[in-house]
């Protein structure tokens, strides 16, 4: 489970000073990894609490932020919080675009109901205009019955809570994001002769995150391949993901490596994507506390 980590640094700069050798490569690093184009995922970390994220997130020089509002954050915010405004309204003002995000897999068995959470951004959205987008994080194919014969009834499901979100992002002029995997571009859609669940989910969407979730460049390529293959063909934005979540297995996480480590890493995906795609927005890391470990830790000698 994601948790929050404070980090009492962060006024005086995230990553701790190191001697020697260590220090100097961590110091390059911080540098590369700024120009780095990224964007970062928050989850349980509310917004009234939210400085020292605001903090990594311009120190870091990241372009947006997917950010999960818990439902009494959201019930402060619609009610007129000023600390949640105020933390939406500083990154905004740092010119860091601000994503809600809302999904849970169980929204495609809700029979193409818009959720409420969905509904109660749109409405405080048409409002405010406080957002930049909306990010959601469905995932059907976290439920049991993806496994089962009834797949095809949770991708029907999964269609058509989309199209009811696209439909009603669209009323109040919100883009519309969507986190997806790479093994939707090799699944065919029920009804759609030639088109992948990938390619029909992309349709009712303005952009993507891809999942890409592997500890190595060429594996993360490797597998996510003919999916982005797809969203260029479909000219979608999209971005790709990685992630330092520290209950994932060693290939999937780069939970344990050094900042120094890490930076190398990204730094290899964005050149080869930077020069494959003109839809590449950047690399979405997942997720904020354990970014933070990473960004603390040197190579040792």
């Amino acid at each position: 489970m994601q948790r929050r980590l404070c980090l009492k640094s962060m006024a005086a700069g995230l990553f701790l000073a190191a001697a020697g050798k260590s220090g100097l490569a961590q110091e390059q690093a911080g540098r590369t990894f700024s120009a780095i184009p990224k964007s970062l995922w928050v989850w349980r970390t509310p917004l009234s609490g939210s400085d020292e994220v605001m903090a990594l997130l311009r120190q870091f020089n990241f372009r947006s932020v997917f950010y999960s509002i818990q439902p009494d954050e959201r019930a402060k915010l619609f009610a007129g919080g000023k600390q949640q405004t105020a933390a939406i309204q500083s990154c905004r003002e740092a010119g860091i675009a601000f994503y809600a995000v809302s999904g849970d897999p169980a929204w495609s068995k809700r029979g193409g109901k818009i959720p409420v959470a969905v509904d109660e951004l749109l409405n405080f959205q048409q409002r405010t205009q406080r957002f930049d987008g909306l990010c959601l994080d469905i995932e059907p194919h976290a439920l049991p019955e993806w496994k089962s014969d009834k797949r095809e009834q949770i991708i029907h499901g999964y269609f058509d809570v989309l199209d009811k979100i696209r439909e009603a992002s669209l009323d109040v002029g919100l883009p519309l994001a969507a986190a997806v995997v790479p093994f939707f571009a090799a699944i065919t859609a029920p009804g759609k002769e030639g088109k992948s669940v990938l390619e029909s989910a992309a349709a009712r969407l303005d952009a993507a995150v891809m999942m890409a979730y592997r500890s190595s460049p060429d594996e993360g390529l490797r597998i996510s391949a003919k999916a982005l293959d797809q969203l260029d063909a479909m000219k979608k934005a999209w971005w790709f993901g990685v992630t330092t979540y520290r209950g994932a297995r060693e290939d999937i996480s780069y939970a344990g490596a050094s900042f120094e480590h890490f930076d190398t890493a990204l730094r290899e995906i964005d050149a080869k994507l930077a020069s494959r795609s003109a839809f590449y927005r950047g690399i979405a890391i997942n997720d904020y506390p354990s970014l933070t470990s990473i960004l603390t830790r040197v190579n040792t000698p």
